[in-house]
This record gives C-alpha cells, sequence and structure tokens, in this order.
C-alpha cells in the first residue's frame, strides 16, 4: 500500500520537517470530501478555492500523485486569511461524515472515480480515521503539529 508525507511546504527536505506519513487510500478519502465541500461552496470570498488548489486536491483525490502525493498547501495557503478558510472547508468536510461511524463498500467504492488508479475497497473504514487526518492537516496548518518526516503516523490513522 503506497504511503505518502504530508506537510504544508514541499520545498523543505530536510529530515526535520514538519508533516506526517498517510496511507495513500485514506488521503484519497479525505480528499474526496475536501473537494466535494470545495464544489459546493457558494460563499464568494471562497471562490479562490474553486481553482488550482481544488484542482490539485481532485488530483489527489482520483490517485494520480500515487506514492507522492502532496497538498502543495505552502503554494496555496500564503496568508493567514487563506489558511482560516481552507481549515473551514476542512471543518465542513468532517461534518459529512460527522454522524457515522463507518463509511460502507459502497460509499467508498462509490467515491472512485478513475477506477485504473485506485483500488477497490473491500472492507468498511471507521470515520475516525479520516476525522483524525483532516485534524491533523488542520494541525499542519496551524503550525500545532510536531511530527517529523522520521515519525512513522500511519497506525493513528488506522493503517496496517
Amino acid at each position: 500500500m503506497a504511503r505518502s508525507f504530508v506537510c504544508f511546504d514541499d520545498s523543505d527536505t530536510s529530515e526535520n520537517q514538519i508533516g506526517f506519513w498517510i496511507y495513500d487510500s485514506l488521503l484519497q478519502i479525505a480528499c474526496r470530501f475536501i473537494v466535494e465541500r470545495i464544489d459546493n461552496n457558494s460563499d464568494l470570498s471562497y471562490h479562490w478555492l474553486k481553482g488550482d488548489i481544488r484542482n490539485h486536491i481532485y488530483n489527489n483525490s482520483i490517485g494520480l500523485f500515487n506514492g507522492f502525493m502532496h497538498l502543495n498547501l505552502s503554494e496555496y495557503l500564503i496568508n493567514d486569511e487563506k489558511k482560516e478558510q481552507f481549515i473551514a472547508v476542512i471543518d465542513s468536510a468532517k461534518q459529512l461524515i460527522a454522524n457515522k461511524d463507518y463509511l460502507s463498500v459502497e460509499e467508498l467504492n462509490s467515491l472512485r472515480i478513475d477506477k485504473s488508479l485506485q483500488g477497490e475497497w473491500v472492507s468498511p473504514l471507521s470515520t475516525k480515521s479520516i476525522i483524525k487526518i483532516f485534524d491533523w492537516i488542520e494541525m499542519l496548518i496551524r503550525g500545532d503539529l510536531k511530527t517529523t518526516l522520521n515519525d512513522r503516523t500511519e497506525a493513528e490513522f488506522g493503517g496496517q
């Protein structure tokens, strides 16, 4: 199963780089929910989210960057206002699954867009794993995350 290191600034290649390791399949699901919230946001102050950042996160969600997923957060979240707006989108994405314990196999497979790039789900997924991903992305954006490139974090998200 492919893994990627999610960080705020992809240009920092030091071993002390702040971020977290995650299985790509889990991050793809989180990205699908983020894109869903961006696409359904009618607030005009969020219009910038419907451009390059949306397309980049969408490309991550379909498995285009398998093994080297990157969100390019430092490229798009260039000021505090954009960081807070993106965090609001993440919080909105959390609400999509907050009342569920699990995403069913059918739900997970319905989120697959390019079946040639993404494997088929065969078991349900705890929503706690996806919510934790959203929480860690938010901590990363706020500068509150302390894990580095050398820390292994996959198990934190229900990975194997």
